[in-house]
């Protein structure tokens, strides 16, 4: 499975046949706009009601931050504990892990031990440097205060990178999933409970109507009594969001290791000024690859030559800068 050409695909895009189409049809009870987890998700749990849904998604199923997120289902998460802590006081970041541990629960239920969709894996929070040791400090301390339990590594540890880490904080029992083939499993719920997925209908308004909505699309209108917005960022502007929000990317890529070395067991993501993340995965043949990719950054602002070579070092080395390609050790097979 070597880089092809055209447009950059994900991992679990490239493994996973494509999702199929249904007929869009004028009236349904609810409407669900976007088809990435939260869309099939909310139509699950919608359907499971005994709603019929009909999922409306602009391009393909998983097109957007779930078709190329790094899949890990963990409750560590780099800094985001200590930043909820500092803005929103520990009673919300209590029920952030517990949201977090839930939907977790839920997600393996919808796996139901299906290892190709999802494996049991310890996930690592890890610094390399004075300024990551600092934000991990603060991290351990408001998980601590949260009642989370996890293991604290010092300087030294092994965690299984073939790099030193300064310090590392430990959780077992989380997840990493594949991504589309979790959307497959959902998307097939959806279907045998008489729901529909239609992509490439994109939404371009939506109208209070008596009874109802009526949900304008490219290719024709749909009249429902509820709509709901699953959409990455919200299509109805109602909160002035074009103004607020700012574009993030980041760069990941899924490389065959060919010195000999093994694939790293865990998850993995740092808390350093330049942010790295790393996991396992496997190729549509069954053979191990690691995936790992570089920090968020804003497109347009920093030259994209500087980013991929960032990211082309997968997270491997605490620090190097090398071409966009291949580096010596490991086979790119994809990036996105």
């Amino acid at each position: 499975m070597d880089v092809a050409a055209g447009p950059p695909a994900s991992l679990w895009r490239r493994t996973t046949e494509p999702i199929a189409d249904d007929p869009r049809v004028e009236r349904v009870e609810v409407v669900v706009v976007g088809g990435g987890i939260t869309g099939l998700a909310t139509a699950v749990l919608l359907a499971r009601q005994g709603r019929t849904v009909m999922v409306l998604e602009a391009r393909e199923v998983g097109a957007g931050t779930t078709g190329g997120t790094t899949g890990k289902l963990s409750l560590l998460q780099g800094s985001v504990a200590s930043g909820i802590r500092a803005h929103a006081g520990a009673d919300v970041l209590r029920a952030y892990l517990e949201g977090n541990r839930a939907a977790q629960d839920w997600v393996r239920t919808v796996a139901d031990g299906d290892d190709s969709v999802i494996q049991t894996r310890t996930a690592y929070t890890y610094a390399t440097s004075p300024e990551g040791d600092d934000v991990l400090r603060r991290e351990a301390e408001v998980l601590a205060e949260a009642g989370l339990e996890f293991e604290t590594l010092g300087a030294g540890a092994d965690i299984g990178l073939p790099f030193a880490v300064t310090g590392a904080l430990a959780l077992a029992d989380q997840s990493q999933v594949h991504s589309m083939r979790l959307l497959a499993r959902l998307a097939a719920e959806v279907r045998r409970l008489g729901g529909r997925i239609v992509q490439h209908a994109r939404v371009t308004g939506i109208d209070l109507v008596e009874n109802g909505v009526r949900v304008r699309t490219a290719g024709g209108d749909v009249d429902a009594r509820f709509a709901v917005i699953a959409t990455g960022t919200p299509i109805l502007d109602r909160g002035l969001f074009f103004a607020k929000l700012v574009p993030s990317r980041s760069l990941v890529g899924a490389y065959r290791l060919t010195d000999g070395r093994p694939v790293p067991d865990g998850m993995y993501l740092s808390v350093d000024p330049e942010s790295r993340t790393i996991r396992g995965a496997q190729d549509g043949a069954g053979r191990s690859l690691l995936v790992a990719g570089g920090a968020g950054f804003t497109p347009a602002v920093k030259k994209a030559s500087r980013r991929c070579a960032s990211a082309s070092t997968c997270g491997y080395r605490s620090t190097s800068q090398v071409p966009c390609g291949s580096p010596g050790g490991r086979r790119r097979t994809t990036a996105w």
